[in-house]
């Protein structure tokens, strides 16, 4: 007679699967939010924005008052990168939103942005490398794996952002203390 054998919680689970479920946890939980708001509402909320600044200057001062190296690859690279956040919200505070049109609106826009997005790959390792390290252990399929799975969130939250109104009312935005989007579905009483 075969019997089935459970798996109890005793029994060794292979390190590399739990450290790709955290890793899918972690970057899809942070995807969806910020993918399903952009598709919502059309922008990305200051406050991701804020979260990235504040990663890259917790871990800026956390290395400095170290005193020794604790960041992978160059220090001063490092610091350079993790510097950029500050660069975007220094640029954000310069940005006068009163006139717009003008050269240097688009000059200052266009650096801020650049600062976030040449940062971004590099706090984002950073996040890993710092959380959970073992994720740079896994085989390239794996992470190839991950990263497909994460964008695969990112554009359904987009998406079903975008078109709310076929799953939310304007009253579920309502009632989380959100904003509505132009496109909710508004239900009769």
């Amino acid at each position: 007679m075969n019997e089935n054998k459970e798996i109890g919680i005793t029994e060794k689970v292979d390190a590399s699967n739990l450290t790709l479920v955290g890793g899918a946890i972690a970057l899809s939980a942070y995807v969806w939010d910020l993918s399903f708001n952009y598709g919502a509402f059309g922008v990305i909320f200051l406050g991701h924005l804020i979260a990235v600044w504040l990663f890259s200057l917790s871990i800026l001062f956390i290395t400095v008052l170290a005193k020794k190296q604790v960041l992978p690859g160059g220090k001063l690279l490092g610091y350079l990168m993790l510097a950029l956040p500050t660069i975007w919200l220094i640029f954000r505070v310069m940005d006068d939103s009163l006139t717009t049109g003008q050269l240097t609106d688009y000059i200052l826009h266009l650096a801020s942005i650049l600062s976030i997005v040449i940062s971004l790959p590099y706090l984002l390792y950073l996040f890993f490398y710092f959380t959970n390290p073992d994720l740079f252990k896994l085989k390239r399929k794996l992470i190839a794996g991950l990263v497909v799975f994460v964008l695969l969130i990112g554009s359904v939250g987009y998406t079903l952002g975008h078109h709310n109104y076929l799953i939310m009312s304007c009253e579920n935005f309502e009632v989380s203390g959100q904003d509505t989007p132009k496109n909710c579905l508004c239900e009769e009483n």
